[in-house]
Order: C-alpha cells, then structure tokens, then sequence
C-alpha cells in the first residue's frame, strides 16, 4: 500500500510540476517579447540621439552599424557594449531580460541578437 501511495504521490507531482511549466512558460514568452520591445524603443533613441550629435552625416547611425555587423567589421563585444547603453533605460526585470540575450555563451548568437536590435530599431526609428 505505501509502494501505491508514494507512486501516486510521484506521479501527482510531475502532473502539477508539467502543468506549472506549460501556464509559466507562455508567460515568459510574453514577458520577454515586452522587454525586447521596450529595447528596441531604446535602443532606436540611442541611436537617433548619436545621429542628432552628428556621428553620421550620410547614413543614419542605425544604417551605419548594421553595414558593420552585415560586413563583419563590428567585433560581437563592442555591439553588446553598444546595446548595453540602450538597457540602461530598461525598467530592471526587462533589463534582466535582455541582458540575459546579450551575454549568452555564443559569440554569434550575440552578434545575430544585436544585429536583429539593430534591425527592428531602424524600423522604429524610420517610423
């Protein structure tokens, strides 16, 4: 009877462990995808604050360093020092985050992140 009652008991707990993971997980999808959006809004002033300072005179700042990720000439650690800058506006769990992004192991992964920031911030930025 213990043997029944202790597998019962396993088996209730993996039940209510997968059901946690399946609400919780949705809800960091949104999460995050709030933190990259306010990000992007961030980082798209950063950017447009370089420009105002007249960093670029014929392309705009946002062009500019999307031709150095796309050509290879921007190193992965000066795009996240770069995309660092633009967290500092982030409220601390978005800014955890995306941080969390920035910083992963892989240097390429960083690279196509920032790259993608870059992206979607020319986006707003044009808009």
């Amino acid at each position: 009877m213990n043997t029944v009652t202790f597998t019962t008991v396993l088996g209730v707990t993996g039940l209510l462990l997968s059901l946690v993971g399946l609400i919780l997980g949705p809800y960091f999808v949104w999460r995050r995808a709030l933190a990259e959006r306010a990000m992007v809004r961030a980082f798209a002033a950063l950017l447009q604050r370089h420009q105002s300072q007249g960093m670029e005179q014929e392309k705009s700042a946002a062009a500019a360093l999307q031709a150095e990720v796309d050509a290879g000439t921007m190193e992965a650690e000066a795009m996240v020092d770069l995309a660092e800058q633009a967290t500092e506006r982030l409220a601390e769990p978005d800014r955890i985050l995306v941080l969390r992004a920035l910083k992963q192991p892989s240097a390429q992964g960083r690279k196509a992140y920032v790259s993608k920031l870059i992206r979607q911030a020319r986006m707003v930025g044009a808009g």
